[in-house]
This record gives C-alpha cells, sequence and structure tokens, in this order.
C-alpha cells in the first residue's frame, strides 16, 4: 500500500532534522580539529604569536558572480611579502620560513566552505595560542 503524505512528509521531517544536527556536529568538529591543528603550530613554533586574515564575499566583481574567498594570511603581523597588519608590533619576533610554511600548511588543510561556516562572513580572524577571536570586517 503506498504511503500517505502525512508519512512522507514525517519522513521528510525525519531527514531534515537528522541533517541538521550532522551539519552541526561536523561544524563543531571541523572548528576543534582547527583550534587543535593551530595549537600544534604555536607548539612547534615558539617565535609564533599571531596569526590572522579577513575573509568575505565582495560586494561587486565588476558584474561578475562574487565568491567568498579566505584573504592573504599574516604571520606575526606580516604577510609574504613583508605588508603589516594592524597587529604588527616592532618588538613580534621574526618568523623563520619553516613557520611560516607550518601555518600555510595548517591553513591549507581546511576548505573555503569550511572557513566560512566555522567563522563567517566578512570578518577578521586573529587566531593565538590562548584561542580564535572574530570580528566584522567592513570592506570595499
Amino acid at each position: 500500500m503506498p504511503r500517505s503524505i502525512a508519512e512522507i512528509e514525517t519522513e521528510l521531517g525525519e531527514v531534515r532534522s537528522l541533517s541538521n544536527r550532522y551539519n552541526v556536529d561536523r561544524v563543531r568538529l571541523v572548528r576543534e580539529l582547527f583550534a587543535a591543528k593551530m595549537l600544534y603550530c604555536f607548539n612547534e613554533h615558539p617565535e609564533l604569536v599571531t596569526v590572522s586574515w579577513t575573509q568575505y564575499t565582495p560586494y561587486f566583481n565588476d558584474g561578475s558572480e562574487c565568491y567568498f574567498s579566505v584573504n592573504e594570511q599574516y604571520v606575526n603581523g606580516l604577510d609574504s611579502y613583508g605588508e603589516e597588519s594592524s597587529e604588527y608590533t616592532e618588538d613580534m619576533p621574526t618568523v623563520s620560513d619553516g613557520c611560516r610554511a607550518s601555518v600555510s600548511e595548517v591553513l591549507g588543510d581546511f576548505e573555503r566552505d569550511e572557513y566560512k561556516e566555522i567563522f563567517g562572513d566578512h570578518v577578521k580572524v586573529l587566531v593565538t595560542r590562548d584561542g580564535v577571536s572574530v570580528q566584522a570586517y567592513d570592506h570595499d
């Protein structure tokens, strides 16, 4: 005998509930793994003080579709070209190429969608040995 509309709607609700619980658990686990990998990086490189970046979906792209992106990382306040971020201070330790490579490797282990899910859109992320802070980020 075929299922009734009520039975089908009940099953659909159950499937959606399972999917939502899975997504919540997955995001929580990815967030925990991110923190664990970054802490490992801080422990392996005592000179590492901060890692930061901005991430957002541009508001305009000359008529083309706009895509979320994770932007240049700053390690101890400097990007890979030596440009300073707002976290940079003169007394920040210089990091080795190995430290910068380790940070890049850790950050590269996570997918763009995971960054958006765990930190959000239009934000600046700052990671220190003590944890992660996320602030709203205003951009053009």
